[in-house]
């Protein structure tokens, strides 16, 4: 299991999973996956019998006498902030280092300018216009992270919190004399 359910079930040290491997496996064989038997003539698939073998194999006793595991779980598959960034910083420093760019400003606006020449030049020879490109990218994420229904108000304001941050720096730049 990756850190993050870990840390979502509150279990941030080692010996703690150990002493919670039967909550760990019954989370696991139970609520993550499980193997069911389809049933043709009901199309829902949470309502489909598990299979015996699964049933054994989730019932195994890790013989840990431990509490149960805290419920709390994010069924967002959304990547942190600090995934996010550290992989985005990543290819603007490798294009900053190519072109002998050292301002952070300078670097971060030409590497944007020539990521969107580049994938509009794409999107051109395969006749898909830029923003149509951009929300099928958008849709196929937001269904992986289980995010594409979150609610309109949240949108509105991550766009207004990122217009105002633009904004900010913006005057941070000019009244730097930039």
């Amino acid at each position: 299991m990756q850190r993050e359910i870990l840390t979502q079930k509150t279990l941030s040290k080692l010996s703690d999973v150990l002493k919670h491997l039967n909550g760990l496996w019954s989370y696991a064989t139970t609520e993550w996956l499980r193997l069911a038997l389809p049933n043709p003539e009901d199309q829902t698939r949470s309502r489909w019998p598990i299979h015996p073998l699964w049933g054994y194999l989730s019932s195994v006793d890790w013989e840990t006498n431990d509490s149960p595991l805290s419920p709390r779980f994010n069924t967002a598959r959304i990547p942190s902030d600090d995934k996010l960034f550290t992989m985005g910083l990543s290819p603007i420093i490798s294009y900053m280092a190519r072109e002998n760019i050292h301002d952070w400003e300078v670097g971060t606006t030409a590497y944007i300018n020539a990521m969107y020449d580049h994938l509009n030049d794409k999107c051109f020879s395969f006749k898909l216009p830029f923003k149509n490109f951009i929300k099928e990218k958008v849709a196929v994420k937001a269904r992986l992270f289980n995010s594409i229904l979150n609610n309109n108000e949240a949108q509105s304001q991550a766009i207004e919190r990122a217009e105002r941050e633009k904004q900010a720096r913006e005057y941070k730049k000019q009244s730097d004399g930039g």
